[in-house]
């Protein structure tokens, strides 16, 4: 009889903020062979337990006691657990259909989201609500109304993305989505990726250490820092180095661009306690920081992106107060001295109680593309777009369609200076570990005209 234990901890300590509860253990008494095994099983415990930045190191590990024990459920189980939470997502569905119920109290659970990254949205909506049935353990959790509703809301948001993954999945568009392959991006996580008129370089944010370890860590444990390539679409190798100048010793993170002023802007300092600074950019190189005035920058604030149309409009992510939810969008007029004036949130039509992340506008101001947990997605953050009419206020927002969105993180919807690709960071099957970043390339116009391929929110 196998221990049933269950790894919702891991989905609610996302969202939830909770303590982990342990996880299945593998019998070693049913492993084939015990002598060459117990080391890669150790190894895989190792990582499993370390949580959801170490499972492909774990999987790596199950993978290699996986032949001759592929009838253990507890081996399957945390195989497809390692699959579902890093970048082989695809992968997970085959191990679950190979264990039972029993196996763990959030079996149908993790079913059902396996099968969202295979577009069964019926089957899924079904183990979903198979697993709805039996809630009943959270009764021993401590405020176990609190848990409760926090796991209803969970599936209700699951079985909506169901929904929607049906209304988007006839819309279909030519377009190809590439993984940019190393050395651009790592197993850790790589994102933001901005290129820059004025000298043709690609830079963006990562989180791989800067000088090699003597053993592998997770994602978050390194700080972010800005790099750049030379990448263009011929190049089979890009090079990557460092963006140079900028203070070191503290989180960096790429936030944005002014075109008109040859000028990056980033996120800088601790994760929960920063500023939003900007830098005069070029080959590479950059001049010394400086922080944003005006209505950013306050102590008990974080600006995260921020986008930069022609005429001077800004549009900022924020979790100022007057907000909706935790992060909106915000727009202010950008003076000629870095100074953010005239600040007002874009209001209910775009933000939502969610989070919204990772904004971009077109040069002439008039399409809007985000990210956003809150408009009716595939699950995480989806990237949606939002267009203003001619008496300039902003419509609806859509979803750009599940070709690129998913149940996983899409971030960073940015474009070429050519426009002839687009690029966007996510955790997705074939990639590198954590997020990646992505380009799509083909019928680029037709993805930008949307809501031709795309589902208005219900």
């Amino acid at each position: 009889m196998i221990k049933r234990f269950t790894f919702l901890w891991l989905i609610l300590i996302v969202g939830l903020a909770i303590h982990a509860q342990k996880n299945i253990k593998i019998n070693k008494a049913e492993l084939t062979d015990i002598s060459s095994s117990e080391l890669y099983q150790n190894n895989g415990e190792k990582y499993y337990k370390k949580g959801i930045e170490t499972f492909d190191l774990a999987f790596e590990n199950y993978e290699k006691i996986y032949e001759g024990n592929a009838d253990l459920q507890a081996l399957n189980y945390k195989m497809g657990a390692c699959c579902l939470f890093s970048s082989n997502k695809k992968e997970a569905l085959k191990y679950f259909v190979k264990c039972s119920p029993e196996v763990a109290d959030d079996y149908y659970l993790l079913l059902g989201m396996a099968k969202v990254y295979h577009h069964q949205y019926q089957e899924a909506e079904s183990d979903f609500n198979r697993y709805s049935k039996t809630l009943g353990w959270y009764a021993k959790l401590n405020k176990p109304a609190f848990f409760k509703t926090a796991i209803e809301q969970r599936i209700e948001s699951y079985k909506k993305a169901c929904t929607n993954g049906l209304a988007l999945a006839n819309n279909r568009i030519e377009i190809n989505i590439t993984n940019l392959g190393s050395p651009i991006n790592s197993r850790y996580h790589e994102y933001a990726a901005i290129q820059t008129p004025w000298d043709s370089l690609m830079y963006f944010t990562s989180t791989r250490p800067k000088k090699k370890l003597n053993k592998i860590t997770a994602y978050n444990r390194c700080k972010e820092h800005i790099l750049y390539s030379n990448y263009s679409s011929e190049d089979s190798i890009s090079s990557v180095a460092a963006l140079r100048g900028l203070k070191n010793g503290v989180n960096i993170s790429l936030a944005g661009i002014n075109a008109n002023t040859q000028q990056l802007f980033f996120y800088q300092g601790k994760r929960k306690q920063g500023s939003l600074n900007f830098a005069t950019i070029k080959d590479g190189a950059s001049s010394k920081e400086k922080p944003l005035k005006g209505k950013a920058n306050h102590k008990a604030y974080k600006e995260t992106s921020i986008s930069i149309a022609s005429d001077g409009t800004v549009y900022c992510v924020m979790d100022r107060m007057g907000g909706f939810g935790k992060k909106d969008i915000w727009q202010g007029k950008l003076t000629a001295k870095n100074k953010i004036q005239r600040l007002q949130n874009l209001g209910e039509i775009i933000n939502t109680k969610a989070d919204e992340e990772a904004v971009y506008i077109t040069p002439d101001g008039n399409t809007l593309f985000f990210s956003s947990k809150g408009h009716g997605g595939l699950g995480g953050y989806d990237i949606f777009k939002s267009v203003k009419n001619s008496n300039g206020i902003w419509q609806q927002p859509i979803n750009i369609g599940n070709q690129i969105n998913s149940p996983a993180d899409e971030l960073f919807f940015t474009p070429s200076v050519d426009g002839s690709r687009i690029w966007f960071s996510s955790v997705r099957e074939g990639g590198f570990g954590g997020l990646d970043i992505y380009e799509i390339t083909g019928e680029i116009e037709k993805l930008i005209a949307l809501p031709d391929n795309s589902v208005e929110e219900k």
